[in-house]
């Protein structure tokens, strides 16, 4: 009798309270039933700051996850409750699990760096040097140069991150006599509204622009008539604690909307903390609430060129907008995610977004990208009835 009891006890304390490495094994459901855990993984180390879906490394059809993806953004081991549904029963389980940085520091290398004699030394940050994690990592220049000499000199540039990630890139440095002269009128030719029209506009298609203050007072009616179904309105930008709305915002948005074309919202950030983040999101939401707003708003972050001195990794820098975006994805806006090719995919990687692509094709080029587009920024160059100056031309597909 005494071992039958032992082993209802051994019985008991098995099912009922053991704990695995990943998971509880004591889980209560919505209706207070206790059930057996089920988010169970193979043991492996998951990648800082990359998109793990929960539904794709818990491969069940059946469960619907309230979180669609694994916190990655804290290295070591983590332990995150995951809310999910399962046969009309809300479940709760606890998992554990390994972060861990093994990706080489980002180099954006061109190969080839021009500069002048006796210019300022400051060809390390000429060169961006960017992680994954770290903020500011080790990165220097091995070789010798001299800007007091005219020369070609091979050279190589390290960065190192703070898990001791490393990777190296050669590059040439040419050192010219004196910097040209140019009188800052270079002629980028011209792409006319309806060649695009002509050749993009479909029945899947939409044609638009995206504005700011450098177009000047613009003719809506104008640009209705031409063809132009929407329009990207740039709203301000901000720093630090400076919001700045753009010179022609209300006049744009508000020309746009009496002439029933679609608008949608961008706004340019030099963020680098989230207290600039939550400023600038609430300026913007605060600033749309009275218009009537179809299409999607962005985050325009660009400030590549003095990327070194931000002192933000490119986690912080995906992070910071996705915290922009959030309270416009929750109030129901469209959001996009904006870039050109390479920064597409050397800094916003891995996207979550839908992408909006600035990709200038020229005589004889076709869209190349490696991802789906929603929206394509097609030129920088384009000239619409209405505009007195260049602009940009958008095609969004439906």
């Amino acid at each position: 009798m005494k071992k039958f009891f032992l082993l209802l006890f051994i019985l008991f304390f098995v099912t009922g309270c053991v704990r695995t490495k990943y998971s509880n094994i004591n889980i209560i459901d919505s209706d207070g039933k206790i059930f057996l855990p089920i988010l169970k993984f193979k043991e492996k180390n998951f990648e800082f700051g990359m998109n793990y879906k929960l539904s794709e490394i818990f491969k069940n059809n059946k469960i619907v996850f309230k979180d669609e993806y694994l916190d990655v953004s804290k290295l070591g081991e983590n332990t995150m409750n995951v809310e999910y549904i399962l046969n009309g029963n809300t479940h709760n389980e606890q998992i554990t699990y390994n972060v861990v940085d093994t990706t080489k520091p980002l180099i954006y290398n061109s190969g080839v760096y021009t500069m002048y004699l006796n210019d300022e030394d400051d060809l390390v940050n000429r060169i961006i040097c960017a992680d994954n994690q770290d903020a500011n990592p080790n990165c220097f220049i091995e070789g010798e140069y001299d800007l007091t000499t005219i020369g070609s000199y091979p050279l190589k540039y390290v960065a190192i991150d703070n898990q001791g990630n490393k990777n190296e890139a050669e590059f040439t440095l040419v050192v010219k006599k004196e910097r040209p002269i140019t009188n800052g009128n270079i002629s980028n030719g011209t792409t006319y509204l309806e060649n695009i029209i002509e050749k993009y506009k479909t029945n899947k298609t939409r044609i638009g622009i995206d504005v700011s203050k450098y177009q000047g007072d613009i003719n809506w009616q104008d640009v209705k008539n031409a063809g132009i179904e929407f329009a990207m309105i740039r709203l301000g930008f901000g720093y630090g604690e400076v919001l700045k709305m753009d010179d022609k915002y209300l006049q744009n948005i508000k020309g746009a909307l009496e002439n029933n074309i679609d608008v949608g919202i961008y706004f340019y950030s030099y963020a680098t903390t989230m207290e600039e983040i939550e400023l600038q999101s609430n300026y913007v939401l605060e600033n749309i609430k009275d218009y009537n707003i179809t299409f999607p708003i962005v985050y325009d972050w660009e400030n590549f060129k003095d990327w070194n001195e931000y002192g933000i990794s490119l986690y912080d820098l995906r992070h910071q907008q996705e915290m922009f975006l959030k309270p416009f994805k929750e109030k129901g806006y469209q959001v996009l995610q904006y870039g050109s090719k390479n920064y597409l995919r050397n800094f916003w990687e891995p996207i979550k977004e839908d992408i909006w692509l600035a990709f200038y094709i020229r005589e004889g080029q076709t869209l190349d990208f490696e991802k789906p587009i929603k929206m394509w920024q097609i030129c920088n160059n384009g000239k619409v009835p209405g505009i007195d100056y260049d602009v940009d031309i958008d095609i969004y597909y439906k």
